[in-house]
């Protein structure tokens, strides 16, 4: 029975180790951002919004791969040098459990790294593989000393920002060649998501105060005598973005008001019943839930 128990522990703690590294909360916010980018372009030049080829598909799909393993290694360079506060806000992490070493997670993040890269060349497209070193330099500055620009407020967040950016123009550069070139087209849409998202990611500090003060790390919620309305603020913030990108891309104003007034109600919903201040992470869940909705509604 013993000998039995030990394989399904270990097979749990395998399956874990996935789960918080992929950590769907923040990578599907990217993937989205990626499709999203695809499909504005492809409706901007005359196009259905999915890929118009066979050759299309699978550069879209290995641009899935490049980013998603992009992502990881990023989250593993963070969750290094995030190992103190950790220890504190996050302690079900696998590095401060001892699921993974820090010497095998360095190892991992070299080899994602690697064959993330070697997915970006598959895409063929030299505007994408300009984003991708973009995706990955940024994410490294934002982790890691001596730059490790997540120690301040509000620069970790703007490259945050950034990073979200480039990926959002990773993806318009698949569904047209020179789309590196023709940001300005994007540009309402791009001011709009990066806003939107600049004050979706203030949201992610509020499980971390403590540890974010032991960690030399600048957390504005830490300064404020109210946290929760200061994060419902800036979620209103992301809702009235994510309103003025659908109405821009030509989502109906009935429909967007629905689904922001919805997802506004629900969100005070959250921060009211939640005990702890982590459980307004579900506001992740919550906003991700809403721009599958917006696209949703556009697409249709």
């Amino acid at each position: 029975m013993i000998a039995n128990e030990r394989p399904m522990n270990q097979a749990k703690k395998n399956s874990r180790l996935i789960v918080e590294l992929l950590y769907p909360s923040r990578l599907l916010f990217y993937l989205w951002l990626l499709l999203f980018g695809f499909a504005h372009t492809a409706r901007q030049v005359g196009r259905p919004p999915l890929p118009g080829n066979q050759a299309e598909l699978f550069s879209l799909l290995y641009a899935v791969c490049a980013i998603t393993l992009l992502f990881v290694y990023a989250k593993i360079i963070n969750d290094i040098y995030d190992l103190t506060i950790d220890r504190i806000s996050n302690k079900r992490r696998p590095l401060v459990e001892g699921i993974i070493s820090v010497d095998a997670a360095r190892r991992l993040s070299t080899v994602l790294l690697a064959v993330s890269g070697i997915f970006a060349l598959l895409v063929c497209n030299r505007s994408f593989i300009c984003q991708w070193l973009v995706i990955g330099g940024l994410s490294y500055l934002y982790s890691t000393p001596p730059a490790r620009l997540r120690r301040f407020w509000p620069i970790g967040h703007m490259t945050l920002v950034l990073i979200g950016g480039s990926v959002f123009v990773a993806g318009t550069c698949i569904a047209r060649p020179d789309g590196l070139l023709n940001v300005g087209e994007n540009k309402t849409i791009l001011a709009c998501l990066l806003l939107a998202f600049f004050f979706l990611s203030q949201i992610k500090d509020l499980k971390d105060i403590e540890g974010d003060r032991q960690g030399g790390v600048d957390n504005i919620f830490g300064c404020v005598s109210h946290p929760r309305v200061l994060a419902l603020i800036f979620y209103s913030g992301f809702l009235l973005m994510a309103f003025f990108v659908a109405t821009n891309i030509g989502v109906g104003v009935v429909a967007s008001v629905a689904g922001t007034l919805v997802c506004a109600a629900i969100a005070v919903g959250i921060s009211v019943r939640s005990k702890q201040l982590a459980g307004l992470d579900r506001l992740f869940s919550l906003a991700f839930i809403f721009l599958l909705y917006l696209a949703v509604v556009w697409i249709r």
